[in-house]
């Protein structure tokens, strides 16, 4: 009562069940990518808890705990051509993220700010680093929706991380990372009532969570002596950030119909990790009708 409530699903993704619970305004995106805790894990093998809580008349909180396990929908992060990675890949993992989220009811719209924690037993941001590989990753998103007229509103989200990772993998060639950061973030502008009433459009941008700088140091093998049947070692860097930046965009318009009721047409450019997989562009039209 009062307000309050309390989620928990199983068999669902965190990520799902955090859009769906949302109570911001914005633009209903179709990428998947698109306004959402890229943090979370991204399986359906998951348990998710959201509790949401009012303060005050204007400010609310939350709480979430999500339990993953398995193999992740989520693309590795890691674009990596130095040959100690040849062996790098997505592998079943065990994840937990705790987050806080407060928000606050302004005059012409909401303001949200969360701060979470994203524990791998198995992975390094979903990369599997031969065996004994954990990280935790400590990150704040901010996000506000705001009604700029009576027809227009925009909307926007930013997410970074710091994660602190260590493995014993590859025969521990891998030393020890530094500096791993991951930034996310989306933006749209919508309308309503436009050309006719009831209409509505909404265009945006988003970048998917992406790792933006860090380095591995490498141990590797640089002579073989074969007297002593010995290999010398050198101290290898290795940049771990992606090169170029992943854009992720869409567009809508949401029209109704005396006789053939509700159209709705989506136009979606996304962007994958995989180098193999080029980027797709898609065009849904959708119909509903309301008896």
């Amino acid at each position: 009562g009062g307000g309050k409530s309390v989620t928990v699903a199983q068999g669902f993704s965190a990520r799902t069940m955090d859009r769906m619970t949302a109570t911001s305004g914005g633009a209903p995106f179709l990428s998947r990518n698109a306004f959402v805790d890229g943090y979370l894990p991204d399986t359906q093998h998951a348990l998710t808890g959201i509790v949401r809580t009012p303060l005050t008349s204007k400010v609310s909180a939350d709480f979430l705990f999500a339990y993953g396990y398995g193999e992740d929908r989520q693309e590795t992060l890691f674009d990596i051509t130095a040959p100690a990675f040849d062996g790098v890949s997505q592998a079943p993992f065990d994840k937990a993220v705790l987050r806080a989220g407060i928000n606050f009811d302004l005059a012409r719209g909401q303001l949200r700010v969360e701060q979470g924690i994203r524990h791998e037993d198995g992975t390094i941001l979903d990369a599997q680093f031969g065996e004994n590989s954990m990280a935790s990753t400590y990150y704040t998103a901010v996000e506000a929706y705001w009604r700029l007229l009576p027809k227009w509103r925009v909307k926007a989200r930013v997410a970074a991380g710091y994660t602190k990772a260590k493995t014993d993998g590859f025969g521990a060639f891998v030393d020890e990372f530094s500096g791993l950061t991951t930034t996310q973030f989306s933006m749209a502008l919508a309308g309503d009532n436009l050309i006719s009433n009831g209409d509505s459009f909404w265009v945006g941008v988003s970048q998917p969570m992406q790792l933006t700088s860090g380095e591995a140091r490498l141990n590797l093998p640089t002579a073989f002596d074969k007297q002593t049947e010995t290999l010398s070692f050198s101290s290898v860097t290795a940049p771990l950030g992606v090169s170029g930046q992943r854009l992720d965009y869409e567009a809508s318009y949401r029209f109704k119909t005396k006789k053939l009721g509700a159209f709705r047409l989506n136009l979606l450019h996304q962007t994958f990790s995989n180098d193999d997989v080029r980027p797709q562009m898609t065009l849904l039209i959708r119909n509903g009708f309301t008896f």
